[in-house]
């Protein structure tokens, strides 16, 4: 879900003037720190367009075949039933996380407190989740985390898929929106961005809001969808590559909420599925996934800072 606060902070300088938004967004344009950020932007995307183009020259020297061609397939006991078990402690626990926070003195519950809401239910269903790895994977949550090999080995390609997933993403969310300003449809900024930048929160709170997103949501959402729904289309349908394909749909579709930023969200989770498909290993997507998400959070601390 963080994910998508990322996607508001680099989107097109209309989708920022679109926005409620964040009143440290604003000065990206004028200030030093924000043209700074930009910069270093700009330097990741180019970087990430060389590394696009190195790895399609080498898949087109290798023959052009399959890239999962070889790899061993990840063995597990998932079906899709088992999937209802997460989705619903998850639903379970935001209603009454919900139902139980005292209202606020305004009547509209703060982007504050929605997240935290949906930093309990993450852990809560990261814990299914586990539960559910622990009983149909072979090595148990070890095997279901890091896979057969440890998970070390997935470490070396996480900078290059980096640079690669901020080139796709930006140039995606630039295009979608830039149709979405033209045809005047209105653009959100991501809750985490407006809590941290429009509602002062205190440097506890802060520290909530930034664990959500950079801890909670990475590995919560990884292991649900790359672990266990992906497993499960895979062992359904016997095509790892469909079961990217579904399951970054289904990634996508879950942030819909900000339209501009489904396409780049589908085009990231079919880099994760792969990455999971390519090493047998959740530390890949979720390093990744971090790494994705903490560029958002510090990046949108400095711009705070600056304009305090």
């Amino acid at each position: 879900m963080a994910v998508r606060a990322m996607l508001s902070q680099i989107g097109a300088p209309g989708d920022r003037r679109a926005a409620d938004g964040a009143q440290a967004a604003d000065g990206w344009a004028s200030s030093g720190i924000g043209v700074t950020l930009l910069a270093i932007d700009g330097v990741l995307i180019a970087a990430g367009a060389v590394v696009l183009l190195w790895w399609a020259w080498r898949w087109r020297r290798s023959g052009g075949g399959d890239p999962l061609a070889g790899v061993a397939r990840r063995r597990n006991a998932v079906v899709p039933e088992l999937l209802l078990i997460p989705l619903g402690i998850y639903l379970v626990t935001s209603l009454a996380w919900g139902g139980f926070h005292r209202p606020e003195p305004t009547g509209v519950i703060s982007h504050t407190t929605q997240i935290t809401i949906g930093n309990a239910a993450q852990l809560a269903g990261l814990v299914a989740c586990l539960w559910i790895a622990s009983r149909t994977f072979p090595a148990g949550i070890r095997g279901f985390l890091l896979g057969s090999r440890g998970g070390g080995y997935a470490l070396a390609p996480i900078g290059l898929m980096f640079l690669a997933v901020l080139c796709v993403c930006n140039v995606l969310v630039w295009i979608t929106s830039a149709v979405m300003t033209m045809l005047r449809h209105p653009i959100p900024t991501h809750p985490t961005l407006i809590a941290l930048a429009e509602e002062s929160p205190s440097l506890g709170t802060t520290v909530v809001l930034c664990a959500g997103a950079v801890v909670i949501a990475p590995l919560a959402e990884e292991c649900f969808f790359r672990g266990l729904l992906q497993s499960a289309v895979a062992n359904l349908v016997g095509s790892r590559w469909t079961a990217i394909g579904v399951t970054a749909a289904a990634f996508a579709v879950m942030h819909s909420d900000q339209p501009h930023a489904v396409p780049p969200l589908a085009a990231l989770a079919v880099l994760l599925g792969y990455a999971y498909e390519r090493y047998g290993s959740l530390a890949a997507p979720i390093l990744l996934h971090v790494a994705f998400n903490l560029r958002t959070i510090v990046w949108q601390l400095l711009l705070n800072a600056a304009s305090a």
